[in-house]
This record gives structure tokens, sequence and C-alpha cells, in this order.
């Protein structure tokens, strides 16, 4: 994984936090009660993930201090939507094979979505729909065992893990719908953007950072600058791919912005 101890080095205060219902970032369950498998009553729209972590941030007494979001997948989109609302705190923007634009979903989890049908089909075959897209976003699965083991614990386990992933998918942006305005609202108040992507990435093409890249142009943001990996997976930064090189991308970026 990405070496957050060269961040830190480099003098910068890094922050992580769980997205709600995926780690220990848990959602009020007697607000928010899981009544079947793989059904949240909370919609995981963008708007929700950028509440949260402007949440996160206001508690920690930093809601109005500048920095750099670096986001991969999910958490691309949200930088994309929190840099769009809040572009005055926000020097830099890292999108790691970031979602952003439509998706194209996989049969499986079209299928999923579908009233009716969808509980029923998840229910039998979620988990193991789950740990296949995981292993299929990897380069080596062999190397990566324990992470699987702990995934497919969470997913059986914690009902709470497994509603919120298709919730997200039925309703944030970039999963359903486009996340391309916000992202152009980025641009437009001339955010420098580093792109990482695995150039063999089938959940987030390479071709979509691409069109990510052509927008910036059109918005005229010149500062727009890339790193990517031919043969890679969507977990590029995994320690199967690539995790040095995204570290050390991720802290040129950083060092350039704050002249390090």
């Amino acid at each position: 994984m990405i070496e957050l101890r060269e961040l830190v080095a480099q003098g910068n205060r890094v922050l992580r936090y769980d997205f709600y219902d995926r780690g220990y970032s848990e959602t009020c369950p007697k607000k928010y009660p899981i009544q079947g498998v793989g059904l949240h009553p909370l919609d995981f729209t963008l708007d929700v993930y950028v509440e949260q972590f402007r949440d996160v941030l206001t508690n920690l007494g930093l809601e109005n201090t500048d920095m750099i979001h670096c986001g991969h997948s999910n958490g691309g989109v949200l930088g994309i939507g929190y840099t769009a609302k809040y572009p005055d705190l926000v020097k830099g923007l890292v999108l790691m094979d970031a979602v952003c634009l439509p998706a194209s979903k996989p049969i499986a989890a079209k299928v999923a979505e579908l009233p009716f049908v969808g509980p029923i089909v998840v229910s039998l075959f979620g988990t193991n729909t789950l740990l296949n897209f995981a292993r299929a976003s990897v380069s080596d699965p062999a190397l990566l065992e324990d992470y699987f083991t702990k995934l497919e614990r969470n997913a059986n386990e914690n009902a709470r893990f497994f509603a919120s992933i298709r919730s997200t998918n039925s309703y944030c942006k970039g999963f359903v719908g486009s996340a391309e305005q916000e992202f152009r609202k980025c641009c437009q108040a001339k955010i420098p953007i580093h792109g990482i992507w695995g150039e063999a990435d089938e959940s987030v093409p390479y071709t979509q950072w691409l069109r990510l890249q052509e927008i910036a142009q059109e918005e005229g943001l010149d500062a727009i600058s890339e790193i990517s990996f031919e043969g890679m997976p969507h977990n590029v930064f995994f320690d199967d791919s690539k995790p040095q090189e995204c570290s050390q991308s991720i802290c040129g970026f950083v060092s350039k912005i704050y002249d390090l």
C-alpha cells in the first residue's frame, strides 16, 4: 500500500478515515437500520460523502485548513465533489483510478439493482460477486490473500458494509450518472490535478482519465499531470502493483504545490 510515512517525513499532516459503514465509521443503527441483505435506508449520494468528509474536518478543527485531497476510486469522486464545493480550501487534487464519468457496470451489478429480484440475487451471490470483482481489480491475488480474507469476513459478518456498497453503486455520481460538472468546477477554479492510473483498469478505464484531461484543457486548466502504469489494474497502489511508485508520485505532487 501507499507509504504515508513518506508524506509525513516531508512535514505533512496526513489524515485518513473510513467511509460510512466501510470500516469503523458506522452510521447510526437506530436511524439507519438494515432491513434486508444489501438494503441500506441511507442513499449514499456524492453529497452524503462530501458532508461526511466535512464533518470529519470540522470535528478535528480543520474545516478552514487548506489541503491536498488524494482519493482512489470512490474516494476520487469524493475529492472532486468536495473541491467543487469548497475550492478555496483545496490546494491540489490527486485522482487515482477515480470514479467520475459514467461507469460501465457489470451485468451482475445491474441485476442486483433490480427491484424484487435484486435482493434475492444479492443474498445468494453477493459476497462471491464482490470477491470476484475485488480479485479482478488487483495484479496478483495470490499476494493479497490476507486482504481477501478480511474482505470476505466483512461482507459476511457486517451487513452495513455490504449494504453501503450497494447503495453507493446505486446513488453516487460516477456509479450512476456523472460528476463531470463537478470536475469542470474544479478545473475552472484552477485547482492543480494529478492523475495516477492503471492502464489495464477495467473498473474505471484509462480512457476515462484521458477524457478528464480533455475536459481540463477545455476549461483552460494547465496544471494537470499524470503517471500511468501499463498492465496495471484498478487497485494500482496495492502491494502487488505499484505502491512505491504511487507514493513517490504523490510526494512529488505535494512537494511541488507546497514548495517543500
